[in-house]
């Protein structure tokens, strides 16, 4: 009951109810920092309760990119600047419906930039500016820069939340506040000036079982100003109860949220572990797939610069008149069909290259040169013999183009002796690293056990045999040939001092080779001669004999041991490269798979998560009865005091409802 209460009284009560105002403020005054901090606390906290085993492990990181990343945020994320808008869409919100709305976010600063400004300063570049790209940098610019990885590990973060929201609900949830209210009664100055403040305190709790305990704790002060002078308080303690008995009033039903949102933490966390190995598995497919592409336009470079080598070959020959045109226009269109599909390669590695980028994360326009060391296990012929092959060609095509009657000047001939020399001197320094790499194969050929081998494995390992036997002999005869390479120049320089001696001077045709070397040589290097107008015995002087030697050499000897090497390294290299086999059966992967595919795992569990969802729903077809009860204690209405309780004043109260399925 309200009664005057004496001014000690009266400060006691003003004192307590600012005492409750400022706690409420200190309590109430939580920043936007003090939050977050909170959620990525209890959320990475989360995350690394569900990695209890070393299958789905994930290594521990913070939600925000990196500062080095082209998706990190401003430094300030609690109350960063505003984004920079879509034009179209801005007025919708500065005027909604042709509201002004534009006071609250026009105090906020626009963002210059869309991403981190600086992030391409620790982008690591040579001094052309060019990003040498490994499978290792490749793998760690993935990690900064891809939005794609980014989004899924934020979805292991919010995930954490959710589940810390589920646990929350089943925890004291604690409420207080303070409310004050002044009525004004009657005109004059005689009405009712009446102040009332309150404040309250209290939680609530979920039960596991399905029941719900409430209680608070509230307060009530009062003055009138007016004619009375009044001034009270009074004060309450209430609890409540409630305890379904049938329909949601046992465990199972009551904690389905939070069992489905703890057991989708452990499934995210799974998924993204699996993610992370596909992640990683992508990143290395591409990778491979452009060195691979890079192989292929080697290979096509290849062909074409022997293409072109091939025409400029036969327009001196036409030119010379040893060639018809048809010949040279079939040779052209091979050479235009190369530049295409070699044009078509490049387009295609660009492209493949653009949509790289994309997957790492960087722009299109960043420069990348894709380090091309793992090619060169896949290196078939060295560049030294690719070198010497060129050298033999144009040596050749110097030669060729001084056909009876003309003659060759002698400075030519002999430059053309000395780089035949040195060639084959090249051909034979050559020769035994091949070899040692044709042992080698051969070795492991030996080591083979054909009867622990397939049936297309020994099918394979026997054409290997048979391609090893053949180059063995190729190389053995080479090795002979080269080993009279003195006596071959020797014979060479003999007919080219020859060169100024009179024709009928010039050594018979038994010292220089025999009939059946020439025949060979004129068929390894075959040529269509113009006729000679008013000097038959052109070709008999020693000049033209000198120069028709050397030619043979090099058209018929020289390239054709190159040509050897170059054949033989190709095949040798070609069948050395071992990739070994994995052997698994088929019952044993799929065991394996069964114990380790995470997202088998998380299959499997949502089938059971199916049947729960079923008993749960089975328990709303239930009849509901609930079992209530309420206690409420108050303070002594004799006694202007707020926080003394009396039994007088106590209320309590007990009962059930019951409601039917219909």
């Amino acid at each position: 009951m309200i009664r005057r209460a004496d001014k000690s009284n009266l400060a006691w009560l003003a004192s307590s109810w600012l005492v409750c105002l400022a706690s409420w403020l200190v309590a109430g005054g939580c920043t936007r920092s003090q939050y977050r901090h909170a959620a990525d606390r209890e959320a990475y906290c989360l995350v690394d309760s569900r990695q209890s085993d070393p299958r789905w492990e994930v290594p521990s990181r913070p939600v925000e990119p990196a500062s080095i990343s082209r998706m990190y945020v401003d430094p300030n994320p609690d109350c960063p600047p505003k984004p920079q808008d879509d034009l179209a869409a801005k007025r919708y919100m500065d005027h909604p419906n042709c509201i002004d709305n534009t006071k609250y976010y026009s105090r906020f600063p626009t963002k210059p930039h869309t991403e981190n400004p600086i992030w391409l300063d620790y982008l690591p570049r040579d001094e052309d500016d060019n990003v040498q790209l490994d499978l290792e940098l490749a793998m760690d610019l993935a990690l900064l820069h891809s939005r794609e990885y980014q989004s899924q590990f934020e979805l292991v973060y919010l995930t954490a939340l959710d589940l810390s929201d589920n646990r929350f609900e089943f925890a004291c949830q604690w409420a207080g506040g303070l409310g004050a209210g002044f009525l004004a009664e009657g005109e004059d100055l005689g009405g009712d000036r009446a102040l009332t403040v309150s404040d309250g305190l209290g939680f609530q709790r979920q039960l596991a079982g399905g029941g719900q305990f409430a209680t608070s704790l509230a307060n009530s002060l009062f003055w009138d100003f007016g004619n009375s002078g009044l001034d009270a308080g009074s004060a309450s303690l209430v609890s409540t109860f409630t305890q379904p008995l049938l329909r949601g009033a046992f465990r199972y039903v009551r904690l389905e949220n939070l069992t489905q949102a703890e057991r989708d933490m452990l499934y995210t966390v799974r998924d993204f572990a699996r993610f992370r190995r596909l992640f990683y598995l992508g990143i290395t497919d591409s990778y491979l797939n452009l060195l691979t592409q890079v192989q292929a336009i080697r290979n096509t470079r290849t062909n074409v610069k022997n293409l072109r080598a091939s025409l400029d070959e036969y327009q001196a020959y036409i030119d010379l008149g040893m060639v018809s045109p048809v010949e040279v226009d079939q040779v052209y269109q091979n050479y235009q069909s190369g530049r295409l599909s070699l044009l078509s390669a490049e387009q295609r590695l660009a492209q493949s290259l653009d949509n790289f980028k994309f997957q790492l994360g960087l722009p299109p326009w960043v420069p990348l040169e894709i380090d091309e060391s793992l090619l060169e296990p896949f290196e078939l012929v060295n560049s030294e013999l690719v070198q010497l092959q060129d050298a033999a060609q144009q040596l050749y095509q110097r030669l060729v183009q001084f056909l009876p009657p003309e003659k060759a000047p002698r400075e030519v001939l002999e430059a053309g002796l000395s780089d035949f020399l040195e060639l084959r001197e090249q051909v034979a320094e050559q020769l035994p690293a091949i070899e040692d790499e044709l042992s080698a194969w051969r070795e492991r050929l030996d080591a083979l056990d054909e009867d622990q081998l397939s049936t297309d494995d020994r099918l394979d390992a026997q054409q290997q045999a048979t391609a090893a036997a053949r180059i063995t002999t190729s190389l053995k005869e080479l090795h002979a040939r080269l080993e009279k390479r003195d006596e071959d120049a020797q014979i060479l320089r003999q007919v080219l001092a020859q060169y100024d001696a009179s024709p009928a001077a010039a050594p018979a045709d038994d010292d220089v080779a025999s009939e059946d070397d020439a025949a060979e040589q004129q068929q390894a290097a075959p040529r269509r001669r113009r006729s000679v107008d008013g000097d038959e015995d052109a070709e008999s002087h020693p000049a033209i004999v000198a120069w028709q030697a050397l030619l043979d050499s090099v058209g018929g000897q020289l390239r054709e041991e190159v040509s050897e090497l170059y054949v033989a390294q190709t095949q040798i290299r070609l069948f050395s490269i071992d990739i070994p086999s994995l052997d698994i059966q088929q019952q044993t992967a799929i065991t394996y798979a069964h114990q380790n595919r995470l997202d088998l795992m998380n299959t499997r569990a949502s089938v059971t998560d199916a049947f729960r969802r079923v008993e749960v729903a089975a328990d709303q077809l239930e009849s509901s009865l609930n079992l209530t009860g309420r206690m409420a204690l108050g303070s002594d209405p004799g006694i202007n005091n707020a926080f003394r309780f009396d039994s007088s004043a106590n209320s309590y109260q007990v009962g059930v409802q019951f409601d039917g399925p219909l």
